[in-house]
């Protein structure tokens, strides 16, 4: 199967909430982030430390299974994260794919 891309949107986010949710929490200017154009783009950032969930946790909650099927819905290892500091818009994305079908076994990449 083919990944499907996905993205949330969450406006109002201020730019001390986007540097922490990155690991800076001290960086409430942004300084250690680069910028390009409009936004700040950290590509490839672990999805685990994005949600804050360790190994353990990340079967059960960024897995989804489809028990009849015998198939799950996992999210990629890897997100974006963007954010636009005038309109105060932040973004995520990334993929999630189809693993299984014949186990209910939730597949671990």
């Amino acid at each position: 199967m083919q990944p499907k891309r996905w993205r949330f949107e969450v406006p109002g986010t201020s730019k001390q909430t986007f540097a922490s949710l990155l690991g800076q929490p001290n960086d409430s200017e942004l300084s250690t982030f680069v910028k390009n154009g409009a936004y700040y783009t950290v590509q490839g950032f672990d999805t685990n430390e994005l949600f804050g969930l360790n190994l353990s946790d990340y079967e059960s909650q960024l897995t989804k299974a489809f028990k009849r099927q015998g198939a799950s819905q996992m999210i990629g290892e890897c997100v974006t994260v963007r954010y636009k500091p005038s309109t105060m818009e932040l973004s995520v994305s990334g993929y999630a794919e189809i693993v299984g079908g014949g186990s209910n076994e939730c597949v671990i990449m």
